[in-house]
């Protein structure tokens, strides 16, 4: 073809797809029969990804169907969650959104990320019930940490729906993998496609343009736009790098197109409209120039001047900006800047055109990234968070002295961003950083944060606690002043950091820093004080305290939607949920349908969950699942920086040894604890019952002999566990006086479980080793008695491995007795048997098979139970201690705050109706009532949904509504604080000691706990704690010592200043042989008597 023109391929072909486009129009066809589908198309840059997601479009469009497209910009700082802005802004029609969140969610940021994933999941569900969705994303390689968080969400949430998600990477990835069903590789043109796609305009050059071209479409396609259009094919031109080609062909656009296009590539898929108002010339001169572009494939053409502008490929934006004079890209950045600036955007987009917009905009630059960076830390969007922050910092001159403050606000919020993302020595080298700084800034605020450092928690190892120990004495040294909040929360981090490194000073730091969160007008620093408060003691005597104050500070962080308080409360709860042995409510905690798993979806995955899972597993003791959990746990745990990690997982690891009769791996785990913490006296306790349980008594001997008097052993969260070891190590040895002085100390918690840590180990019950030493010293009447409470704590909770070994050891006493002893032993030993050989527990089957042997029993055969699963007849309604809703499907999960909160205000007014006025300037104080009229209606039908999931009820079975006035119809419900208030009153008006117990089992906490500041749950809140004092101060009138000092502790936890309890409590304690314990109650009584009197 040497005189004429070559003919160009048609931009319309589509070739050698054929298979590929086979199995993405098969995921279409799922959509009718509500079965989701994904795709994720792979290949290098120019391969036809973007081509093929095209006519996949093209094709579902024509099948009735609606589709969505977007792009990740390849650029950093893309505004978070970018892409999928783009589909949701497509959906509501707001085109120039740039903020997720303010197009889901009425507020302005979420309580959650699950809040905000729901939303866009409601959102995407409820369009593709109108004719089906097909989301296409493009450019996944590029997606940020964010949305791929996001995608994964929306992927499973989304699977019974009509969605299809089509997405093209150049790579698929770990993550990406996770949320797509199957990856779609696509390779360059073979030869004969080549031929096909080229036609004659290669002529006797196909494998030269093959071989410069490896086939790939995009380079093809511009080889053949290339210079030279009428002679042979330049062999020259044909061999070139794609990138030079595309340059050649930018050199022949004019000017006016150039500048059009490099505005377009710097704001990355704007429309028209905002391309031309950032270049101050007309839209149609800007559409005219895009229709050019467009003519020569290097950009899609917009529909209209609203709609986005986006090039054919990445690469073309590329070459764009790398042809572009330095110069001319930063104005336009800087005029980008202006333009968000202009239109009240001053987020992320802003940040990322200020920050490349030249130097002269440096010190605006940074402090555009300082908040951009605060923005998506609260989004939960870490890895973003930490790029803005690294961007910023490296702009900053040496000499910069007027940007200390926002240097040292920097590292402080890259210390965050980096140790949520495990990124332990980062974070700690950024926080170093900030602290040096902030000494400069002298700035209270900066220096404060950089003094709490990268969290808010106890660790017992590692040298966190002694760099934030040092830091917080130092900021309270300076002459700084400090706000009340402020030094409330540097005296709550220090209170932490010394239970570590100085328990003695914790309790008095605690109770400043509750001193101080009082006079905080805002009330948030209160929560971190009661956690710092709980942390500082944690010896048994606490417990009620404990429940009360960590269900308090999980309020406060629910109402501040404070992620750091609410995790530190949630473990503490967690671990005094397990020495009360309240295991409902620890399952409660614990399943992903909890309300608080709603509000703060990562506390369900972290290292606390899972460290509580798998002591629940052991609980059962379910071998399989604990040892899963187990490995589980210590991975989270490393994950997240924790210097306690392997402590922890060698305490469970000692125990699951144990539960599998095997005891030969657990000494070197105890010999290392024992190492590492020499003065905590629960390892050398453990460590001498391992000597005992090996045949090394002498040698337990004197390692025990080494903890000195029990008086001594500092009274701490392994004080009770030591003493319980203790007791069967001096059972072992025959140490009669230790007996005795232990049985002493842990007489007044009988019935209670013996938590190891923080409660994420348990080592069975008080009453066990009581009864073990009672059984060693004589008293067989008390021994059996404590060896029977034991089984049937054991038997209440849940523990089944220890309820094994009890029942095992009362058959061993029994066997030797009457005719009905041996009765009662072949029982026990019969079920211990059974549980023990279905559970794999062998040496507990040995034992009990020994004992059945010995009584001439023939081998016994498993029973097989069936278990009926309790039906929920009524809705649950749980007010006390935790908010809680379970109707016939199980725990609501609620994604609406405002109709929670309606529920809990209905129930508040005790089956009286409320006016909707009332309830509207409770729900939106100060919203003017006329804009709420659609968003009180959804609030109610969601609660009305939650009651009555499956519609079968008239509307007004649970909730009536005339028009003006809400009632709940409390009779049709089951709702915790009426009943209670119902047992208290009956049980006091007949002094039943039946009923009185069964409202104090009911009584969880105090009545809407999380509602502290909300003055229409004082009343009940308030009532229901002074009828609780009542019944709980008349039943320990009634009960044995025992009993009775745990009575008498939940009040004082109520009411540290009521003085009959005090008396109460240390007249228990006398009657129950603890005269020391009861000393010390006597004394804490006085000091309380002469507060009253000060």
């Amino acid at each position: 073809m040497s005189n004429r023109q070559r003919p160009i391929p048609a931009p319309n072909m589509f070739i050698g797809r054929a298979s590929q486009f086979q199995d993405l129009q098969s995921t279409l066809r799922f959509l009718p029969r509500n079965a989701a589908a994904t795709r994720l198309i792979t290949g290098p840059a120019g391969v036809g990804k973007s081509r093929l997601a095209f006519e996949l479009a093209q094709y579902a469009r024509d099948q009735g169907l609606q589709v969505l497209t977007a792009r990740c910009w390849t650029t950093a700082h893309s505004p978070t969650y970018w892409p999928w802005t783009q589909i949701i802004r497509d959906l509501v029609g707001q085109p120039r959104a740039v903020d997720l969140t303010e197009l889901v969610l009425d507020d302005p940021l979420p309580d959650s990320s699950f809040e905000l994933f729901d939303a866009v999941v409601t959102i995407l569900r409820q369009a593709s019930e109108q004719q089906g969705l097909v989301l296409v994303l493009e450019d996944l390689h590029a997606l940020d940490p964010s949305s791929q968080t996001l995608l994964s969400y929306v992927s499973y949430a989304l699977c019974d729906a009509k969605v299809t998600i089509i997405g093209t990477a150049r790579k698929s990835s770990e993550k990406l993998a996770k949320s797509f069903e199957a990856e779609v590789p696509l390779t360059g043109f073979t030869v004969a496609e080549t031929a096909q796609y080229l036609g004659d305009w290669a002529g006797p050059h196909l494998e030269q343009v093959f071989a410069a071209s490896g086939g790939l479409p995009l380079h093809l396609e511009h080889i053949a736009h290339g210079p030279a259009l009428t002679n042979e094919l330049d062999p020259i031109s044909a061999s070139e790098p794609l990138i030079n080609l595309l340059h050649s062909r930018l050199a022949r656009l004019s000017p006016c197109v150039l500048e059009v296009l490099a505005a377009a590539a710097v704001l990355e898929q704007s429309p028209p409209t905002t391309v031309a108002a950032l270049l101050q010339i007309d839209t149609q001169v800007v559409l005219h120039a895009l229709q050019e572009a467009g003519s020569m494939r290097l950009v899609e053409v917009p529909r209209s001047s609203h709609s986005p502008t986006r090039f054919t490929h990445q690469i073309i934006q590329d070459a764009i900006l790398a042809s572009t004079d330095v110069e001319q890209i930063r104005r336009l950045h800087a005029n980008a800047a202006k333009f968000f600036a202009s239109h009240h955007q001053h987020g992320v987009p802003f940040a990322r055109h200020l920050i490349q917009a030249g130097p002269q905009f440096t010190t605006e630059a940074v402090r555009a990234c300082l908040v951009a960076a605060e923005q998506t830390l609260v989004q939960f969007a870490f890895e973003d968070a930490a790029q803005l922050c690294t961007l910023a910092l490296a702009v900053i001159p040496d000499d910069h002295s007027d940007l200390l403050v926002e240097q040292a606000s920097l590292y402080n919020l890259l210390t965050s961003a980096r140790w949520n993302l495990g990124d332990r020595e980062g974070a700690l080298a950024a926080s170093q950083l900030a602290w040096e700084l902030s000494s400069l800034s002298k700035t209270p605020a900066v220096r404060v944060k950089a003094a709490l450092g990268p969290r808010f928690g106890v660790d017992y190892s590692g040298e966190l606690p002694r760099i934030i120990a040092d830091r917080c004495m130092q900021i309270l040294d300076e002459e700084v002043a400090l706000t009340a909040q402020d030094r409330s929360r540097v005296l709550s981090s220090l209170t932490l950091a010394q239970v570590s490194v100085a328990p003695h000073l914790a309790s008095q730091t605690a109770r400043q820093a509750l001193i101080w969160a009082r006079q905080d007008e805002t009330g948030s620093a209160l929560g971190y004080a009661l956690v710092a408060q709980c942390s500082a003691d944690l010896s048994p005597d606490t417990l009620f305290h404990r429940l009360t104050s960590s269900q308090r500070a999980l309020a406060i962080a629910q109402d501040t939607s404070d992620h750091e308080l609410a995790g530190a409360a949630w473990f503490l709860l967690l671990g005094a949920l397990v020495e009360q042995g309240d295991i409902p409510s620890i399952d409660r905690e614990l399943t992903a349908n909890s309300p608080l798993a709603a509000r703060f979806t990562e506390l369900q995955d972290n290292r606390h969950s899972s460290w509580f899972r798998c002591l629940r597993a052991i609980l059962d003791g379910d071998v399989e699942a604990a040892s899963q959990n187990l490995e589980h746990a210590l991975v989270r745990a490393q994950a997240e920086n924790d210097p306690d990690a392997m402590i922890v997982w060698g305490a469970q690891f000692s125990v699951l040894s144990w539960i599998k009769g095997e005891l030969d791996p657990i000494e070197p785990v105890l010999r290392q604890s024992f190492q590492a913490f020499p003065d905590d006296a629960v390892w050398t306790a453990a460590l001498a019952w391992h000597w005992t349980k090996t045949g090394r008594i002498a040698a337990a001997a004197g390692l025990v002999a080494n903890i000195g008097p029990i008086d001594q052993i500092r009274r701490d969260r392994n004080w009770l566990a030591t003493l319980a070891i203790l007791a069967e190590v001096a059972v072992a040895i025959g140490d009669e006086p230790l007996m005795l002085s232990l049985v002493e100390h842990l007489l007044p918690y009988s019935g209670r479980l013996v938590p190891i840590g923080n409660g994420v180990v348990c080592w069975g019950t008080v009453d066990r080793p009581l009864g073990l030493i009672a059984l060693t010293l004589g008293d067989r009447e008390q021994g059996m008695k404590h060896l029977h409470d034991a089984q049937e704590s054991c038997a209440r909770i849940g523990a089944q491995v220890w309820l094994a070994q009890i029942q095992t050891e009362l058959a061993a006493e029994y066997a030797g007795g009457s005719h009905q002893e041996v009765q009662l032993a072949v029982g026990l030993a019969s079920e211990a048997l059974v549980a023990s050989s279905q559970m794999g527990w062998p040496k507990i089957a040995r034992q009990s098979k020994l004992i059945l042997d010995a009584l001439g029993v023939p081998m016994v055969t498993p029973r097989t139970t069936t278990t009926n699963t309790p039906q929920i007849t009524q809705p649950v309604i749980r007010v006390l201690g935790r908010f809680e809703v379970v109707n016939p499907q199980g725990t609501v999960r609620w994604t609406s705050k405002r109709a929670r909160t309606l529920l809990k205000i209905l129930v508040s007014g005790r089956g009286v109706p409320i006016s909707r006025s009332q309830l509207l300037d409770h729900l939106w104080p100060g919203v003017s009532h006329d804009l709420l009229a659609n968003r009180f209606a959804v609030a109610l039908t969601t609660v009305r949904r939650a009651l009555d999931p499956d519609k079968l009820l008239d509307l007004q079975y649970f909730v009536t509504f005339d028009g003006e006035y809400v009632g709940l119809n409390q009779h049709r419900l089951d709702i915790d604080v009426i009943a209670f208030l119902d047992l208290a009153h009956r049980g006091l008006s007949q002094l039943s000691h039946d009923e009185l117990a069964a409202a104090v089992r009911l009584y969880a906490g105090e009545a809407f706990s999380d509602e502290f500041a909300a003055l229409w749950a004082e009343p009940v809140r308030e009532e229901a704690q002074m009828v609780y004092l009542d019944v709980a101060q008349n039943l320990a009138a009634m009960s044995e010592p025992s009993r009775a000092c745990d009575l008498f502790r939940s009040i004082l936890a109520l009411d540290e200043f009521d003085l009959a309890a005090h008396d109460g409590l240390t007249q228990a304690l006398y009657a129950l042989g603890s005269p020391r314990q009861a000393e010390v109650a006597h004394s804490r009584a006085q000091e309380v008597l002469r507060e009253l009197e000060d």
